[in-house]
């Protein structure tokens, strides 16, 4: 799903942890977003994406990729996403 006009791009500060960042997001794009871990990360820069919400997902989750314990999305067919790690 794409937004346009001020539903996008898609943003988080720095601060934001992105558990809540992501289920914000996919609550906006029409999908249920599931927690697999309890752990939470949190943005150390700004962040802005446009288009749609897999692809800016996916640009956060690779910015992550450096983390300690990184992140790890899934993507269901019914617009379900879920959030945990390896």
């Amino acid at each position: 799903r794409s937004f346009v006009g001020e539903d996008a791009p898609w943003r988080a500060m720095a601060g934001d942890l992105l558990v809540p960042v992501l289920s914000d997001w996919g609550a906006k794009a029409g999908y249920a977003v599931f927690v697999d871990h309890d752990s939470d990360w949190i943005f150390g820069v700004d962040f802005s994406a446009a288009g749609d919400f897999r692809a800016a997902v996916a640009k956060v989750i690779a910015g992550f990729g450096n983390s300690a314990v990184p992140p790890f999305v899934v993507f269901y067919g019914n617009d379900v996403m879920t959030i945990g790690v390896r």
